[in-house]
């Protein structure tokens, strides 16, 4: 998080002091990865229901070979 801060422009430990409440908690991290192979079917599939990702900090990365990242599907 300190790379970020820095990269950021923002003051040293910003990030750290916003997640843990002002030092009353000591912040949680976690790490979820998910892989959709391709889907033969496309036409058929409805994805996922609508969701918000928990947490403050997100990395979403998409394979530059396999198109189809959508927030919005048909609209």
């Amino acid at each position: 998080m300190e790379a970020m801060d820095v990269n950021l422009g923002l003051e040293e430990r910003y990030i750290k002091k916003a997640f843990s409440g002002n030092g009353r908690h000591k912040p949680l991290f976690g790490t979820k990865v998910s892989h959709y192979p391709p889907c033969p079917r496309p036409d058929l599939v409805n994805g996922l229901r609508a969701h918000t990702d928990a947490g403050g900090v997100i990395f979403l990365f998409q394979d530059y070979q396999v198109g189809g990242l959508q927030i919005l599907k048909d609209g």
